[in-house]
């Protein structure tokens, strides 16, 4: 092996390059090994009407969230699309909702009755995204819940932690 020019790195060796895994569907399967990826504890699982899969998952810092499986195809088939989502319990109004949704662009907060607000992201699979990028965004998704969270600690009426109701 010759080495390497003056400002490179050193050279990868094949046995440390990780291969990438494609995602362009996701399955009960994935939904549940991502739950064991990020650390989060199970906490329930099962399909929609339309027989997509979703688990619910909880981290060690009490957020509780879900994430569901968005299928195309019947009976829960072709699933394309993830959506994760956790609901706080704030009698906050529509407007200061609004304010802090805009505050976040890579989620979406909105108020689905007056005492309830549900965080949600969407993460499109279409054509395939990598494992890693999917954890990510996981990831991402929990990282802002806790700002969320914050944020939400300090209006009146307001539960810290997200809930399943």
């Amino acid at each position: 092996m010759a080495p390497p020019a003056f400002g490179q790195a050193d050279p990868v060796e094949p046995a440390e390059i990780k291969p990438i895994q494609i995602i362009q569907s996701i399955t009960m399967d994935d939904l549940r090994f991502m739950l064991d990826e990020l650390g989060a504890q199970f906490v329930a699982a099962g399909r929609t009407g339309d027989g997509a899969p979703f688990v619910f998952g909880q981290f060690d810092d009490g957020l509780t969230f879900g994430a569901y499986a968005v299928c195309a195809g019947p009976d829960g088939t072709d699933c394309r699309g993830l959506e994760m989502m956790a609901v706080y319990g704030s009698s906050a109004s529509s407007d200061v909702i609004s304010g802090i949704d805009r505050d976040y662009p890579a989620i979406s907060l909105y108020k689905s009755d007056t005492q309830k607000v549900r965080v949600s992201r969407y993460v499109i699979l279409d054509h395939g995204i990598s494992w890693d990028n999917l954890l990510e965004n996981a990831s991402v998704f929990r990282m802002l819940c806790g700002k969320v969270s914050e944020r939400l600690a300090h209006l009146p009426g307001a539960e810290v932690e997200a809930e399943w109701k």
